[in-house]
């Protein structure tokens, strides 16, 4: 499942976003970014700046497959995926693969900002991962069930929690 949309990222800037995907092609503008995920009107940019926006926009998709990724890797040790939409969408989820998707777009140049919030979305998914906080009222039914043991290191000293 991916969490996140192209169009959420639009949230960031559009100037800002097409900086981050444009890499080395400048002629990727923020309008021309803009109506290339809203699939506006593009008749007045070159063949070359349409391509250029298309795989721009590729770029994006692949970095937020990434990232929500990276998401299932954590939410993988306490939830059945896939999670639910309405879960998702109730969640911040969206936010937190965008924010990894922005860092892992600014590859080798993040922003404190950037970082600051990458970092803040890393520790929303350990904590999800243990147990710490939850996705909200639905989260209940999609907690993986299973049988704990605690190992004392003692022999014949286990206890078993449900």
């Amino acid at each position: 499942m991916i969490y996140a949309t192209a169009t959420g990222m639009l949230d960031f800037g559009a100037i800002e976003l097409s900086q981050l995907v444009a890499q080395e092609n400048a002629s990727v503008t923020g309008a021309l970014l803009i109506r290339t995920i809203e699939g506006g009107d593009r008749s007045a940019y070159t063949a070359d700046e349409i391509a250029a926006a298309d795989e721009a926009v590729a770029l994006l998709n692949r970095v937020l497959e990434r990232a929500s990724r990276v998401i299932d890797s954590y939410l993988t040790q306490r939830y059945t995926l896939p999670l639910s939409t309405a879960l998702v969408s109730s969640s911040g989820l969206p936010q937190v693969c965008m924010d990894i998707a922005r860092f892992l777009l600014a590859n080798d140049t993040p922003t404190d900002t950037i970082t600051q919030r990458y970092d803040r979305a890393l520790r929303m998914l350990r904590d999800l991962a243990d147990g710490r906080s939850s996705l909200g009222e639905e989260d209940r039914s999609t907690v993986t069930s299973g049988r704990v043991v605690l190992r004392t290191g003692i022999s014949g000293h286990d206890w078993d929690a449900y």
